[in-house]
């Protein structure tokens, strides 16, 4: 029941309620006049509209399916036609969504939540490509007071580019800033972004290898320089790509991967790697002395800031 009001609510938002339309669930002027007094009167008012509807007698299976069709002609949000199968990771995700490459309330995941991802799946027949073979010249971290989210790999215009995992496109459209985009969800729950394109190769709902074709290289957006920029999200979340993709040997580190959501990031854990239980007290500075690292590392290595407060029993990663 909570989908497909879920779906009525975006018809309400996003299509127009014609009188032919709402003739077709109630020919009362009654109920025509009800919706016209409600459609302005914000949330409440589409309750209003949503529970109104279930609640009249000519309300059939048939008229929710063609509501159904209607939405989904109109507006992509959850399913894309060439879309025959599953969905990867369902079960994780909410929505489906090709308009937005950004469409997840990150706020939704629980504190100190883990999850245990495999990066290859035989029975998936999913492998791992790295997208294009080149320098990392800006890996993740801070840029000052800004954080680079992902990493960007030299590349030459016109080069391919490749899917890393078996999945689905998502998104592929040219994104502000990152110019030409491509987002592909895997079924492990992972998506992976591949931004500055000059040529886009797939559209949302393709299915894709790995290593198929997904563009060519460019410098579209906000560039000095022709590069792959390349992100690695859970749930909207992105982390350091490098702690789990050897870039110079172009392999996985390992086959499973341990990401854990602090208050302030989403961390992976590695196999056989430090990690602190935070304290009362605890700074990045202090961490950084006793585990005789730099404040940067602690800083790229969890997504915080020098002057990060911690939350006291948090576990952060304090090695390579």
């Amino acid at each position: 029941m909570r989908f497909l009001i879920v779906h009525i609510f975006i018809l309400v938002i996003c299509l127009p309620l014609s009188a032919s339309t709402l003739g077709k669930v109630n020919k009362s002027a009654d109920f025509n006049q009800f919706v016209e007094q409600n459609l302005n009167k914000g949330y409440t008012g589409l309750v209003n509209i949503v529970d109104s509807l279930f609640e009249l007698n000519t309300v059939d299976s048939k008229l929710l399916s063609d509501l159904q069709n209607k939405i989904d002609s109109f507006y992509t949000f959850f399913y894309h036609s060439k879309i025959n199968e599953k969905l990867p990771a369902e079960g994780l995700y909410e929505n489906w969504n090709t308009k937005f490459s950004q469409p997840y309330d990150v706020n939704k995941m629980p504190h100190d939540s883990t999850f245990v991802l495999p990066l290859v799946e035989k029975g998936w027949m999913c492998n791992f490509v790295v997208p294009v073979k080149g320098e990392i010249i800006s890996p993740y971290g801070w840029r000052g007071n800004r954080m680079h989210r992902g990493v960007d790999i030299k590349l030459n215009i016109g080069d391919p580019v490749v899917c890393s995992f078996k999945g689905v496109v998502r998104y592929a459209k040219d994104a502000p800033g990152f110019g030409l985009t491509v987002i592909v969800r895997h079924h492990n729950g992972l998506e992976t972004i591949y931004s500055h394109l000059s040529k886009m190769s797939v559209e949302p709902g393709d299915f894709v290898e790995p290593g198929q074709l997904i563009g060519l290289g460019g410098n579209s957006g906000r560039t000095t320089t022709s590069h792959l920029h390349y992100e690695i999200r859970f749930k909207g979340i992105a982390f350091d790509p490098q702690s789990f993709i050897d870039f110079k040997n172009n392999t996985l580190r390992f086959e499973i991967l341990q990401l854990q959501k602090s208050s302030f990031a989403l961390v992976p854990f590695l196999p056989n790697q430090k990690v602190h239980k935070i304290k009362n007290g605890d700074t990045v500075e202090s961490l950084a002395k006793q585990y005789n690292v730099s404040a940067t590392q602690i800083c790229n290595w969890n997504a915080v800031r020098r002057d990060q407060t911690f939350v006291t029993g948090e576990v952060i990663r304090v090695s390579e």
